[in-house]
Parts: C-alpha cells; sequence; structure tokens
C-alpha cells in the first residue's frame, strides 16, 4: 500500500513537471536544452550549425571552434522573458572556448532556465512551484584536415521541480558534430556545410519509475559568405533539423536567417522558423543587430511568433562576448 501510495505520488509529480515544461512541446522534458542560448543564433531563426564560428558554438555545434582564426572567447546571455506563458521566466547562459594547440578546442558551456513561480493544483491542495532546469557541457573540437572539423561534448542536465522534498531529476546526454569550411574566391567568399546530433541520452531520472526523455536531434546545414563590397559582407545560412524522440513528439524545423555585416564591426540580421505546428516553436520570425570592436561583440535580438497563441513569443536577448584579438575592426 505504502509502495503503491509512493508509486502514485510520483507520477503525480512528474505529471505535474511535464505541465511545467511548455517552452517548446509540452509532453516532454527538458525541452529548455531547445531554447537557443544566444542573441545572434536567435537573430537568424535559431540557425547555428554553419554560420561564422563564435564562443556558442560549445552550446552543442563545436566543430565551428576548432577554426585556427578563434583564440580564447568568453560568452554570456540573458533573456530577462523567455515565455509569455510564464512572465517570472528568465534564462542565463554562458560559453567558453580554450585553444589547446594550433589544431583543437576545448569547450565550456552553461545554461540555466527558471520558470518563475507556478501554482499547481493537486488532489491534496495547491502547492506553488518554483522549476528550474541547468545543462552544464564540456567538449572538445579538432581540426581534422584543411577546413575539416569535428567536436563533442557530455551534457550534464539537472531538472529541479521546485518542491522540497521531491527528487531533482539528473541526466546526461552527448552531443556531437562536424562542419566543412572552404573559401572559392581571392576576396574572401567561402561556403560551409555541417551536421550534428544533439541531446542524445538515455533521458532524465525522476527518481523511481518516473523517467523522462530528451529532446533528441539531427541537424544538417549550409551557409555562404559573400563580400559585396570591401567593407560588406553578406551572410546566409539555411538548416533542417529533426526531433526524432520523444516518439510522441517528433518534429521537423528548418530555420534560415540573413546577417549584412559592415566594416567588421556592425551587423544586421533577419531570420525565419518553420516548424510543425503543435510540436515544437512552430513558426517565428526574428531580427537582431550587433555592434564589435576590440575584442567585445554584443548581440540583440528579438522574437516574434506569427500566431498569437504560440508560447515562444516576444522574446528579447542580449548577449555579449569577449574575444581577445578577433574583432578589432576587421
Amino acid at each position: 500500500m505504502i509502495q503503491a501510495k509512493q508509486k502514485m505520488i510520483r507520477r503525480q509529480l512528474l505529471c505535474c513537471l511535464l505541465l511545467s515544461r511548455v517552452l517548446v512541446a509540452p509532453a516532454q522534458v527538458a525541452s529548455f536544452l531547445e531554447i537557443v542560448p544566444d542573441a545572434r543564433a536567435a537573430s537568424l531563426g535559431g540557425a547555428s550549425l554553419a554560420t561564422e564560428p563564435d564562443a556558442w558554438a560549445a552550446a552543442g555545434h563545436h566543430a565551428k571552434l576548432a577554426s585556427r582564426a578563434l583564440p580564447f572567447a568568453l560568452a554570456y546571455t540573458y533573456s530577462p522573458v523567455i515565455n509569455k506563458t510564464f512572465p517570472g521566466s528568465r534564462m542565463h547562459a554562458a560559453a567558453a572556448r580554450v585553444p589547446l594547440g594550433k589544431r583543437g578546442a576545448m569547450t565550456v558551456a552553461f545554461k540555466r532556465v527558471s520558470l518563475g513561480e507556478l501554482l499547481v493544483e493537486r488532489v491534496d491542495g495547491e502547492v506553488i512551484l518554483k522549476p528550474a532546469d541547468m545543462s552544464v557541457d564540456l567538449g572538445y573540437a579538432r581540426l581534422l584536415a584543411a577546413g575539416l572539423a569535428a567536436g563533442a561534448s557530455i551534457r550534464y542536465i539537472v531538472s529541479d521541480l521546485g518542491e522540497e522534498g521531491t527528487t531533482v531529476g539528473r541526466g546526461a546526454a552527448l552531443n556531437a558534430s562536424v562542419c566543412y569550411r572552404r573559401e572559392f574566391s581571392g576576396r574572401g567568399a567561402s561556403w560551409t556545410v555541417g551536421a550534428a546530433a544533439t541531446n542524445i541520452g538515455p533521458g532524465i531520472s525522476y527518481g523511481g519509475d518516473s523517467r523522462g526523455s530528451l529532446p533528441a536531434r539531427v541537424t544538417a546545414a549550409a551557409a555562404i559568405r559573400l563580400p559585396l563590397h570591401a567593407n560588406h559582407d553578406a551572410r546566409c545560412t539555411v538548416e533542417y533539423s529533426y526531433r526524432f524522440a520523444p516518439r510522441g513528439e517528433r518534429a521537423r524545423e528548418v530555420m534560415t536567417g540573413v546577417e549584412q555585416v559592415l566594416y567588421g564591426a556592425c551587423s544586421l540580421r533577419l531570420g525565419y522558423h518553420r516548424g510543425n505546428t503543435g510540436s515544437g516553436p512552430a513558426e517565428f520570425i526574428s531580427a537582431g543587430c550587433g555592434a564589435r570592436a576590440y575584442g567585445l561583440a554584443v548581440d540583440f535580438s528579438y522574437q516574434r511568433a506569427t500566431r498569437a497563441a504560440a508560447a515562444l513569443d516576444k522574446i528579447a536577448r542580449l548577449s555579449i562576448s569577449l574575444t581577445p584579438g578577433m574583432f578589432n575592426n576587421k
């Protein structure tokens, strides 16, 4: 009798947990893993696999960080409201790249998402939950040949329902990616292709038989960089992603973005994201801008859903990155 009651309580808690994870897909846990952590990628519709390398590749697309052109890099993002359903929601994210020799780099990434206070009605009365999720990535990227790089990381995930006495969910996942970049003119024009597999793992355990699946996906992308003038670059990218787990939340998504870079210091961006209706962030448009000088970069993005009922709507992100010596007005 006691064991049956404990099992029922665990199921109720998991049910509350699933209801609180409507950020991307209502029937999966750790949906926060699918929230784009940086403003630059968010302004490009969420595309980031084949874009120019920066510290944020440490959050899943590590292969780009094997680039010899990228020295030590450190970045931070703050988003005051990540979901209009939860006005008290917050996101903090950070990423870093540390060179290891001429062909390799170590990467570290961190993300924490809190949903504020949630009032949940249960059979034993009302309870206030303060759910918060966190992930920490440790990875390595290496240049395998001219233009060809690969990377992988281990991701540790913590999912806390925010109620005293409940079991904190924990899990681990693997991320892996490859990319190939090649220049095709003497003026700096280049194209890049890449592929990645993210959140590959057994899921998150909340104790007993309560376990949730991770949003595992595979992604392919391509990007092109075209110098239009001595001080003007145009960069375009398109990305296709397929979330194959959990089985009941499979989704296909297409992301595309355009970036205009002036004098290597000022950027204007537009993006579009299209996904399965009801499974994932459906459809939104995004825009953003950025400024870079003397190793410091500041990026801003704003995301607007095309449907009024969408959960991920009217979201702003502010990212700050430090890359000594890389953005000296190039």
